[in-house]
Order: structure tokens, then sequence, then C-alpha cells
């Protein structure tokens, strides 16, 4: 039966071919004049495909930064990308006309972070996710996947045999230079030895430390600040509120809470103790030398999707130099702007690096026009200060400060959302890799302690609850007058409930409304303070422990 119903769908949604009414035709605008217009036409009496295929929803960029068939991955010259990237224009406003009333295209743009390869992607068109979401009742968008290879052992490889001093160098020169660069690697995890062990330590004091009631004075001061920035000095105690927010007229934040099985905390409590004499040897030498140059590597081909390796260095020209990655952004705001597009920017983890990147490129355009609406980041790898700069002007146009922040007739056409979504501190602390043979903690938690060694707080990672919550006040005052809604929030971790890891929020409902904003009732009135909602938590069986502060 489900079938029948799709097929009948489909024939409804395609006019059984017959001819559009004339109002259903208008002029769709022009990247590339009356052909477009044609062709995107010609597709609208097709109706809408079920089955989705690659070139529908992925944008593939090359490691050098290039715009890529998905399939073959050949390198895209101007007008070959412009027909491409305007074939998935066609077919979201094709969307937006199924949905009827009067409805404006929605195009959703998901960008991954690291550790995928571009079959992570492809599954999210080939399992059907894309087609979910384009049938949402109510919360349908037109996705858009920005494909990048962020894949490990690539990285790792490019930058032992290819990459020197930020550029591609050639083959010949790269593999001869291989042995000395390795072999700098491995004198740098001799000499990060000592400081790789104790931010490990320090990880793991926490993660212990967090399910007992008298840890206040000996957890690391960042801990404590975060929570006392939800309950002020006296902090919040072991006995958390059933829930704990903070509400300003800036923004919302939560503090979240931690619940496993005895069961499940044995084992992992086993299973960390039989790793941990391969975590202080293999495990820290993966840490600060595979994983370390992999994540430089990473970081340049997020760099090359706004400027490709062609740009600087002729004998990576491909076709015509190639199209940037990025550049399919400029043509969404364009696009966007001539036919009202209702725009969500959705990042994970190293993908909020690339929207940072994006908003700060293309901000006049954004600012000009009113086709973005949210900007959800998850798990964010991009830091505090990045991340503040890049939003700021987008979440805080110019000349709204006197604006009121009800939804009425005085809020401008561009008011734009921000989502900040977190993992639980203690989940983030507590995440294994290969049977707790790696150091424990998220990619993040890396990025903090091992990866980039960060100068300053503000260069800390944006998507960690610690993180956010000890520097609320200073996000506080950065999207003051924000056009829209500010909200930071932190998923609880409850039993068989996402997210329990770093990788899980790609398995969300991400491009869901609930997901992003925050579930607990805050006063109506703005305030500083402690908020205490009841009956939003999960029961707390006796089956069930807690671990927070």
């Amino acid at each position: 039966m489900r079938y029948i119903g799709l097929c009948l769908c489909v024939l409804l949604m395609s006019g059984c071919a017959t001819a559009p009414r004339p109002d259903d035709i208008s002029a769709l605008g022009a990247l590339s004049g009356k052909a477009f217009d044609a062709e995107c036409d010609r597709q609208a009496h097709s109706g809408l495909r079920p089955r989705r295929l690659l070139k529908d929803h992925v944008i593939r960029v090359s490691p050098l930064g290039v715009m890529v068939d998905p399939v073959t991955h050949v390198p895209l010259d101007e007008q070959a990308a412009a027909e491409y990237v305007q074939a998935i224009f066609c077919e979201a406003e094709l969307l937006a006309r199924y949905h009827g009333d009067g409805s404006q295209p929605r195009v959703l743009v998901y960008v991954h972070g690291g550790l995928n390869n571009y079959g992570h992607t492809d599954q999210k068109v080939n399992n059907d996710i894309a087609w979910r979401i384009m049938m949402d009742k109510d919360d349908w968008h037109y996705p858009v996947f920005i494909s990048w290879n962020s894949a490990p052992v690539s990285a790792w490889a490019e930058h032992t045999f290819r990459l020197r001093e930020g550029r591609r160098t050639n083959l010949a020169v790269g593999v001869g230079s291989a042995p000395l660069i390795f072999f700098s690697d491995l004198l740098a995890w001799v000499g990060r030895y000592p400081s790789t062990a104790y931010y490990q330590l320090a990880t793991e004091k926490d993660r212990v430390l967090s399910g007992t009631s008298a840890s206040g004075w000996l957890l690391t001061g960042s801990w404590r600040s975060a929570n006392s920035s939800i309950c002020g000095e006296e902090m919040c105690g072991f006995d958390l509120p059933p829930c704990a927010g903070r509400h300003t007229a800036t923004l919302q934040a939560n503090l979240s809470d931690y619940h496993t099985s005895r069961g499940n905390g044995m084992a992992r409590g086993v299973a960390q103790v039989i790793g941990l004499p391969f975590r202080y040897t293999v495990g820290s030498f993966w840490h600060s030398t595979f994983s370390a140059s992999a994540w430089d590597v990473m970081k340049h081909r997020v760099h090359n999707t706004l400027y490709p390796a062609s740009d600087f260095d002729g004998r990576w020209q491909g076709i015509n130099g190639g199209v940037a990655g990025a550049r399919f952004f400029e043509m969404l705001i364009s696009r966007g702007g001539e036919r009202s597009y209702q725009v969500t920017l959705v990042g994970h983890s190293m993908g909020t690096m690339i929207l940072n990147r994006v908003l700060s490129e293309y901000q006049p355009e954004w600012q000009q026009t009113s086709v973005l609406r949210n900007i959800v980041y998850m798990a964010a790898a991009a830091s505090i200060e990045d991340s503040m700069y890049a939003l700021r002007p987008i979440l805080v146009p110019r000349g709204t400060e006197s604006i009121v922040r009800d939804v009425d007739a005085t809020v401008p056409l561009n008011r734009v959302n921000f989502y900040n979504l977190t993992l639980n501190r203690v989940a983030e602390a507590s995440e294994m890799h290969v049977m707790s043979a790696l150091p424990l903690g998220s990619l993040l938690i890396s990025i903090d302690q091992h990866y980039e060694s960060p100068d300053h707080w503000m260069r800390r990672t944006l998507g960690s609850e610690v993180n956010v919550l000890a520097s609320l006040h200073i996000l506080d005052a950065a999207f003051e007058n924000a056009s829209g809604e500010v909200v930071f929030k932190s998923f609880d971790r409850n039993p068989g409930m996402l997210p329990a890891v770093h990788g899980d929020f790609s398995l969300m409902e991400f491009w869901k409304r609930n997901v992003w904003q925050q579930q607990l009732p805050v006063s109506s009135e703005p305030d500083a303070g402690l908020a205490i909602c009841e009956g939003l938590r999960l029961n707390r069986s006796e089956s069930q422990v807690t671990a927070h502060w």
C-alpha cells in the first residue's frame, strides 16, 4: 500500500504529463538566461521522483577545493557548475510547488564534519534521508549536502607525501621528503608525550569525579565555571533541579544531565581499565602524531573550499581552473534573493568551520538579502572566537538595536535564528574509541587539548557544553540585540537516545525545529538567574545512575 500511495502521489504531482497551468509558470530568473528558464519549466512537468540521485542533492568538493561531479569526480568548469547547481534550484522550486499554499522554496544546506569520506554523504541520499526531509509535513526542506573528503587516512597521506608549507608539492618531492616528515612526527610524539598524558589524566579525572557528590573543588576550573554560570556561586550541587537553564534578553542556555544504566556503566568502566595501558602508549602515539597531522590537513581542505589550490599554483588547474566548492553559496544567495528562498545552514563538527568562512566571505550578500533564516551548529569544532565574529554581523544587523524581540511588524524580514547544539559534558569526556585503546573524549576534547593547544579561552571549541556555559557572559554581550533566537542547547545523555557521542548529531533529525529549540519552559520574563521546570526529565528509576555535579 505504501508504494501504491507513493506512485499516486507522483502522478498527481506530475499532472499526468499535461502542460502546467499558466499561473504555475513564472519567470524563474536567470543565472544563465532564458535557456535556464526553459529547462527548469521542462523539469517541472516530471514531478518529484521518490528515487533521489546524488546529483539532485550533493555538491562534491575535491581535496583541492574544486567542485566535481559526484559520480565521476571530474572537475566542473564554470558552465558545467552553473548548469549543475541550476538543476538543484529547479528541484527545490518544484518541491515548494508540491507543498503548495504559496510556499517559498526552503533549502537546507548540510555540511558534515571531519573523519568522513564521500560515502558518508552519499548514504544520506541513498538511504532516503533526503526524501524524508523533503516529505516532512511540518519541517520540509530541499536538502543539499556539501560533501568534502575529510577521511583521516587520506588526510594523513597528504600530510606525509604531498603537503608542504601549506601548498601541494609534486609527487617526487613529496615522496622524497616523506621520511623526514614521518621522523619529525615521531620526535614530536616523544616531545609531546608528557603533556598528552597529563591532558588524558585530566579528562579521566573529570569523568570519574562528575559522578560523585563531593567533587566540586576537584573538578577542572572550566567545569566549575560552567556550572556556576547557570546556578550561581552556590553551584548546582549533586541533585540537579529537574532542569536548569539561563534565559536573558539575548539568549537561552541550559545545563544538561547524564544518565546511564548500571550495567552499561560497569561495562564501560571495565573496558576503560583494560584499555588503560594502550591509551597511554600506542593510543597516545596515534593521538599526537597521526591524528594531529590529519587534523592539520583537514583544516587545509576547509580553506580550499573557498580558495582552491589552483588559485595559487597553475599545476592544479584542472578544467579551466575549476570552480571553488563554496561558490555554490554565492549562487544560492543570488538565486534565493530572486525567488525568496528560505535558507537554513546546518554544520556538524568541522562543517561549522566551513560555514564560518562562508558567512564571512559572503557577509554583504547575506545581509542584503533575506534568504538566510536559520543557522544550526552541531558539536561545533569551530572556535568560540571565529564563530562569534562570523555570526555577529549576520545575527545582529545594523539598525536593529531598537527592534522589539516579539514577533510583530517591527521585526525585520532578515531575522536570523542561531542554534548551537552540544553533547552533555560527561558524555563528551566519556566517549571511547577502539575499545578505549585511544584517549577518552570526543573530537572536540582532542582539539582543545591536543590538536590546537589554544592560547586563549576564546580559541576553544564552540561545540563543548563546558566551553559554552563558561563563556555565556561573553556570548550574551556579543549577540545583544540579535534579530532572532539565540539558543545554546545541551542534550541530556539518556540510555538509548541520541545524541550519545559526537557523531550522533548526523544521525538525528537535524532538519526539525524541535531538535534545535530548547524543550524547557523558561520564565516569561527575561532573567539571568535559574529557571526551574518540572516533569521534563525521564523518571530516574533505581536502574539508572546519574553522573553530574
